[in-house]
């Protein structure tokens, strides 16, 4: 989305820490609001990397998660369900 992309600049420009660059945690909570500027690309391409270094990765939409514990706390297994995600 070209518009969101504009917006991000903008929103750059106007928060800069006394360094004169962003601060990381603003810079990640900015991208988190946009649509359109590579979340999950970023998002796949370290759990690639994650995965090359010989850690396991998951990946899933947030609302897919958000599902799968609704249901195992249903089904009174959810701590179940967690470790094995961790």
């Amino acid at each position: 989305n070209a518009n969101g992309g504009r917006e991000l600049r903008k929103e750059r420009r106007k928060r800069k820490s006394c360094s004169g660059k962003p601060e990381p945690c603003q810079s990640l909570c900015r991208l988190l609001r946009f649509p359109g500027v590579g979340k999950t690309h970023l998002a796949i391409a370290l759990g690639v990397l994650t995965a090359e270094l010989g850690h396991r990765i998951y990946f899933t939409s947030a609302i897919d998660l958000a599902r799968r514990m609704a249901r195992a706390l249903k089904e009174n297994r959810l701590s179940r369900e967690i470790k094995n995600l961790t």
